[in-house]
């Protein structure tokens, strides 16, 4: 399967399956809590992203920039995680 294919899949999948799923799980609460947690998984593809590219491809080459972003979204959404905070009741 040729690169612009596998393009062309990822796209079609991505927009045509995940993002109205996304969509759904966002609007089936009205709590603010729930809907940053919806938001947060979006947050995590980043590094399964990354992850998925090292073992499928072999290359990834990133700068010490990269590293420290990646870091922190995955810092945030680990402190997300094992945070007992919720919302307060409206």
């Amino acid at each position: 399967m040729g690169q612009i294919t596998s393009t062309g899949l990822i796209a079609l999948f991505a927009g045509c399956l995940a993002t109205p799923l996304f969509t759904y799980a966002r609007n089936l609460s009205s709590d603010p809590y729930l809907i940053a947690a919806v938001d947060a998984t979006q947050a995590g593809e980043v590094g399964f992203t990354l992850a998925g590219e090292a073992l499928l491809l072999g290359s990834v080459s990133l700068g010490m920039a990269d590293y420290v972003g990646l870091m922190a979204v995955m810092g945030g959404l680990i402190g997300f995680a094992v945070s007992e905070e919720t919302a307060p009741e409206a």
